[in-house]
């Protein structure tokens, strides 16, 4: 679990450094954690809203948090919502039904939410991506530390826009 937290907290951008993470109390069923971080944030408010969303979904993706409201059709029907999603983008509609039906077989349903990376800047990842619901900003750091927005992915993705 300590690693975990690390490593959702470790993900914010605001986040400098590797956090510290303590476990403070075991109590029943439940464990209360201390998560340290170094900042140059001055606002406390937002480092911790930011920190606590970030851990709230991680939790969700590793199904250690119960989930208020799910998606019925996503529980009872996944290889199909997954092969609808698939279907929607159009560089995947040339795949074969057998080539959808595998893609959709092994697909993991991950949610993530602001203020959360799915990918850093500068590192690789080798997964497909498809955005189910809601929207994703694709930002570029610049050399002077600033951060533009290229792309808004969502289920319709825009264009990319580059920087000149």
């Amino acid at each position: 679990m300590k690693r975990l937290l690390t490593q959702a907290a470790q993900d914010s951008e605001l986040v400098e450094g590797t956090p510290v993470v303590s476990l403070l109390e075991v109590k029943d069923f439940r464990a209360e954690y201390q998560i340290e971080v170094n900042t140059a944030e001055n606002n406390p408010d937002r480092v911790r809203n930011e920190v606590l969303s970030a851990v709230w979904y991680m939790l969700r993706r590793e199904k250690l948090h119960p989930t208020a409201k799910s998606n019925e059709l996503l529980l009872n029907h996944p290889v199909e919502k997954a092969k609808e999603l698939i279907n929607s983008v159009p560089i995947l509609q040339a795949f074969t039904e057998e080539e959808d039906q595998l893609l959709a077989e092994n697909a993991d349903w991950l949610r993530y939410g602001y203020p959360e990376r799915v990918v850093k800047q500068g590192e690789t990842d080798a997964a497909l991506y498809i955005v189910a619901d809601g929207a994703m900003s694709v930002l570029v750091k610049q050399e002077n530390g600033e951060k533009i927005e290229v792309a808004q992915l969502a289920k319709t993705p825009s264009l990319a826009k580059w920087p000149s």
